[in-house]
């Protein structure tokens, strides 16, 4: 084999064989698709983890395997090999030595599933890798370019390329950090090349990693300099790559944050020589699919569902992957939503790419097993949080199915063909996904000279046949935001200027969400605001060294209850002082937001303000609810005055100063309720809140202590969204004085499908209001409308049904 002689590590391999099977008490409790009692936990007794996911779910050996992965592990923690039977019975297994792991394939000429550093064959019995000679996180395993039926690389997220025999285990370091870029994510083999991704960007090595790269950087800049001339990038632009390997050369594709590398064989590798290569990644415009055929690599964009992942180094990602999930059916997930994927996407042949949802869920992988859609997740984690922060990491799966998948979010997203970009005359920019929404709006905005042509041109079949649509005059400063018509019924959308200019080009799409029948029955037991106690507070978070949860209560005559509640959902009563008052204190309430006569005000760690539409005025007198905490890592969950938001942190990098605080300009609102819901948490994969009365006894999703006194509601998270569409009023000023020039504070805008303004004012003359909108999510503000408002009138504006801005 030519290319993979660089250094030799001897691996140790360990044999271990499942012959026990620890079992319950009847069968294991499920609530909304989610079995308490498969969560994945890796915290010792002594303290939490800062993470604990799930890197991998695969069907084998008639069995379901998953593991879990904690942040930084090299070489071992106290993450677990999961096996599920087909009696849904769940074992630890005892083979498990942890790490950080997220790669998953299947060998077929040895006819083993590779899981991590697992090896396990077709009887289920496991070896393991050393993880002395295999160290890192592993977080990709392939097919091997030259001798496929005996060896498999790996990549680690620090970078490192191996190699592994599949027989004897032997691990060869091939490459200590070949690519540009930080936080390797992807890889594969297909069309003779070896294809990896880095989907972040750090200044340079941390010593933690205790690693010399100065050798190994050495010999690949003979191949590849231009992968060091931008190492550190200063900006934005330049985060994280996409590079090939064939065998003897390295050759830099892209530089941009880039995820999962598959194509249509998936888990088994490239089923032919000319079989598609795919790459999941993102930008500070969209997000990415990169397609290489014939040796060509494709650039395809589409809306980001969620902000939540945009970080230099990219920390915030854990999973987006492409996989087929039954056979000749691919989806991807990306940003917090999945979408349909073609199985031969590629150049000419991009039809029925579209959006399924969005979610609230991290999706880290998927799989069908007895006949179930399994979503393997990310869940509770500590990294930054530090109010209200849970006991203990940990993640679970979510069993459901492919039809359920449209029951959760509604398809949203945004994204940008251009983001203050210099573009040449008549260069076309990258595709851009349309279909599948309901709604779609493109802001146009160009300040490079007096005067532009743009024209929008259209995919309808998505066989690469282009035309043009329509074309839009610009003068130089002018912005123009443009409602794509219900009727226009295309797959992908590019535009063309006939100057050279700087433009920014903007989609925002979203469709409503299309209620179940009797959904609502999720949230039976629930207290409405209006007959809330305001005198009443309960505190929630998942327990540590404890696996429970853990519930105080104070009702309004000052009574304290204290339980911690098992994975059978059954509440015990605990007088422990010392817990008691520490969860008190450590879950403490926090006030995140207040209200004025206009709107919800919520502030940003810098003091800027932005304002949030107002739900019920019963809200008003309620200070014992929870507003903002992170309940699924690494961004948060608001419960805003009745309005729920999903609401991204801060990018680090981008803020320093804030990093890992709320980030109010991405806001995207998920659902609005008229329920008293005292805490939210979650907890071994499930949705808890409380503020819960006695609820009926038909109700699947409340749970209550022995004496029926208190009361908890348990679901998946993403049952959010069933509580109905987002709505509200308010504004930037009620009542307000306001200066000449004077700009008011952001308001929302976005997520919302009808929106209308009034304008009245108190001064004896005609008053001249600009309205001006921020479509970029990043305080730049382009002119929209202008309005002339007459002493003692109200003008009323009704924006196009549809229309979106942030």
């Amino acid at each position: 084999m030519d290319g993979f002689h660089f250094r030799r590590l001897i691996a140790a391999a360990m044999l271990v064989v499942l012959t026990s099977v620890s079992l319950r008490a009847g069968p294991p409790l499920c609530v909304s698709g989610i079995y308490p009692e498969f969560t994945a936990f890796n915290s010792n007794a002594r303290r939490s983890s800062s993470e604990c996911g799930i890197g991998g779910v695969v069907p084998w050996a008639g069995k379901l395997w998953y593991l879990s992965y904690t942040s930084h592990a090299l070489k071992g923690s106290n993450d677990k090999l999961h096996v599920i039977d087909a009696n849904y019975n769940h074992e630890e297994h005892p083979a498990s030595v942890g790490g950080t792991h997220a790669c998953r394939m299947i060998h077929a000429e040895s006819n083993q599933l590779i899981l991590g550093c697992y090896f396990i064959d077709a009887k289920g019995s496991v070896r393991v890798v050393s993880r002395n000679a295999l160290p890192g996180r592993l977080t990709a395993v392939s097919r091997h370019l030259h001798e496929p039926h005996r060896k498999v690389p790996y990549l680690t997220q620090e970078g490192a390329v191996y190699e592994v025999d599949v027989q004897t285990l032997e691990a060869t370091l091939l490459f200590t950090k070949p690519a540009a870029g930080w936080h390797a994510k992807g890889a594969y083999t297909g069309q003779g090349v070896f294809v990896i991704s880095n989907n972040g960007e750090q200044p340079a090595p941390s010593v933690f990693w205790k690693i010399d790269y100065s050798k190994d950087l050495h010999r690949a800049q003979r191949h590849a300099s231009q992968f060091f001339k931008t190492a550190n990038p200063e900006g934005h632009t330049l985060l994280g790559s996409l590079s090939e390997w064939d065998g003897d050369t390295w050759k830099l594709i892209a530089r941009d944050q880039f995820l999962d590398v598959t194509g249509p064989g998936g888990l088994s590798g490239a089923r032919k020589k000319n079989d598609p290569l795919w790459a999941l990644g993102w930008d500070e415009k969209s997000a990415i699919i990169e397609s290489r055929q014939n040796g060509h690599w494709s650039r395809y964009r589409f809306p980001k569902p969620s902000y939540s992942i945009d970080m230099r180094t990219g920390g915030y990602t854990e999973w987006p992957r492409i996989r087929e999930f039954e056979p000749g059916r691919y989806m991807a997930f990306i940003n917090n939503a999945l979408f349909d994927f073609p199985a031969r996407f590629g150049d000419g042949n991009t039809a029925g790419f579209r959006p399924i949802n969005s979610m609230l869920r991290i999706v880290t992988d998927f799989c069908t097993w007895d006949d179930r859609l399994v979503l393997a997740s990310q869940d509770a984690s500590l990294h930054g949080v530090t109010v209200a922060p849970p006991g203990q990491v940990q993640s679970n799966l979510h069993f459901t199915s492919y039809e359920s998948l449209s029951d959760k979010g509604p398809p949203i997203g945004w994204g940008s063909l251009w983001r203050n970009d210099f573009v040449h005359a008549d260069a076309i920019s990258d595709p851009m996904a349309i279909a599948g929404y309901q709604f779609r709006t493109l802001h146009l905005f160009q300040q490079g000279v007096s005067e532009a042509q743009f024209h929008v041109e259209i995919d309808p079949d998505g066989n690469g046949q282009w035309e043009v649509f329509d074309s839009v005059t610009l003068a130089g400063g002018e912005c123009e935001s443009i409602q794509l018509p219900d009727s226009l019924n295309a797959h992908w959308l590019r535009l063309r200027s006939d100057q050279a200019t700087k433009a920014t080009a903007t989609l925002h799409a979203f469709s409503n969400r299309v209620a179940v029948a009797n959904e609502e029955d999720h949230f039976l037991g629930v207290t409405p605001i209006s007959g809330a106690d305001s005198e009443t507070q309960s505190l929630l978070t998942p327990g540590h060294p404890t696996r429970d949860l853990r519930f105080w209560i104070k009702d309004r005559s000052g009574r304290e209850r204290f339980y911690e509640i098992d994975e059978r959902l059954s509440f015990k009563l605990q007088t422990n002082r010392g817990v008691i008052d520490q969860h008190k204190k450590r879950q403490a309430l926090t006030e995140d937001f207040y209200v004025d006569a206009a709107s919800v005000v919520v502030k940003r760690a810098d003091g800027r303000r932005y304002r949030l539409p107002k739900g019920d005025a019963a809200f008003d007198q309620h200070n014992n609810l929870r507003a903002i905490r992170e309940v699924v890592q690494e961004r948060f969950l608001g419960n805003l005055h009745g309005t729920f938001y999903e609401i991204p942190r801060v990018a680090e990098g981008r803020i320093k100063e804030f990093a890992y605080a709320p980030d109010y300009r991405r806001i995207k609102p998920v659902a609005s309720h008229h329920f008293a819901v005292e805490d939210f948490t979650v907890w071994r994969g499930l949705l808890v809140m409380s503020g819960i009365a006695s609820g009926p006894d038909n109700s699947n999703h409340t749970f209550r202590s022995q004496d029926n006194f208190d009361c908890l509601w348990f679901g998946e998270i993403d049952d959010l969204w069933k509580l109905g569409k987002p709505k509200g009023r308010g504004g930037p000023w009620m009542e307000s004085d306001v200066w000449p020039g004077a700009p008011s504070d952001p308001y929302l805008m976005t997520g919302f499908d009808q929106k209308s303004l009034e304008l009245s004012h108190q001064s004896d003359d005609t008053v001249q209001f600009i309205l001006e909108h921020d479509f970029l999510a990043d305080d730049s503000w382009h002119f929209l409308k202008r309005f002339s408002v007459g002493p003692g009138e109200t003008v009323r504006f009704d924006f196009p049904t549809g229309f979106s801005t942030h």
